[in-house]
């Protein structure tokens, strides 16, 4: 939620989605991780 807040603040975006990361992301990557993704239109 902190992310998501500080996202909406900073930038223009109509969405922000949060969700979590399945297993063989977080065994690659390790308790902690953050990932931000986009999609350009």
């Amino acid at each position: 939620e902190y992310i998501k807040e500080k996202l909406s603040t900073s930038i223009d975006v109509d969405n922000i989605y949060l969700t979590s990361a399945g297993c063989v992301i977080s065994s690659h990557c390790g308790k902690g991780t953050i990932g931000i993704l986009y999609i350009e239109e």
